[in-house]
């Protein structure tokens, strides 16, 4: 009876030395509450998402382009729907928020393709009608965010952040079916990007918070110019504004703000424990 109550004994103390070297190794394995999280993000097909895409026209000398019929500057503006993909590499410890999966700025960058769309009316073409856009990011710099305080879902009040990338380079493409306008584009730039960071809560319980880039809008302006035959040089404007909302949800689990607490409390529980054995 006397070797049975020992062995039982030895048996607890050796559970609890297991369970004492193991929890320190389970909460490593845990993403801690200020811990990066990559958002693979899509547009929202309920909320705003276009290209406003302006083309502007004029040639000289008026003269000449009178005679050809092109006295008057030609300015047109369509509208395309966008969709498309990305992703948030948003770092709460550091205060800054990058639209790529990794910290360099790399990766599963911002991509949009756009309904097409005609312009009509210029002067000596036919209507010009694009057969594919596209709109791309080259890079993904930090916007800085120092108020920045994630909640863990469902505690605490969600927020919403200003976001202002600097430097963003973005290109856009517009293919068309005119042999003389063959590309309505405007290469890749760095520009000023703006919008908002608004946290969704997890709406479906498993632990993985959503979040909404409202209203990123930045404009591309390209300025080119080409001889319009008989001596005449036409002076060309692209102007296209995009406006997008991208919603997602993130790939790491966070865990509660209690976690942490439990595990350190299990391991001072489970201390004193052993010592009692």
């Amino acid at each position: 009876m006397l070797t049975r109550l020992t062995r039982s004994r030895a048996l607890r103390r050796s559970l609890v030395a297991a369970l004492v070297l193991a929890l320190p190794r389970i909460a490593a394995a845990l993403p801690s509450p200020g811990a990066p999280l990559v958002v693979p993000l899509a547009t929202v097909p309920e909320l705003t998402n276009t290209l406003t895409l302006r083309v502007q026209l004029t040639c000289e000398p008026a003269i000449i382009c009178g005679w050809a019929g092109f006295g008057v500057p030609y300015d047109q503006t369509q509208i395309s729907t966008l969709t498309g993909t990305g992703s948030a590499y948003i770092d709460d410890a550091g205060d800054a928020v990058r639209l790529s999966s990794d910290v360099g700025g790399t990766a599963d960058l911002l991509h949009f393709t756009g309904s097409n769309v005609t312009y009509t009316g210029i002067p000596t073409l036919p209507p010009v009608k694009t057969t594919s856009i596209t709109v791309d990011a080259t890079n993904a710099p930090a916007a800085s965010v120092p108020s920045m305080n994630l909640s863990t879902p469902p505690q605490g009040l969600l927020g919403s952040y200003t976001l202002a990338f600097a430097g963003m380079s973005m290109g856009m493409v517009g293919v068309t079916d005119n042999v003389t306008v063959g590309t309505i584009s405007v290469p890749a730039t760095p520009i000023s990007v703006a919008g908002t960071l608004v946290e969704l809560g997890d709406a479906d319980a498993d632990s993985r918070p959503e979040f909404l880039f409202q209203n990123l809008h930045g404009t591309l302006t390209s300025t080119s110019s080409f001889s319009g035959g008989y001596g005449t040089t036409i002076h060309s404007t692209i102007t296209a504004t995009f406006d997008v909302n991208l919603r997602g949800e993130s790939l790491q689990a966070v865990p509660e703000p209690g976690t942490a607490l439990l595990l350190a409390g299990g391991l001072a529980a489970l201390g004193v424990v052993s010592r009692r054995r």
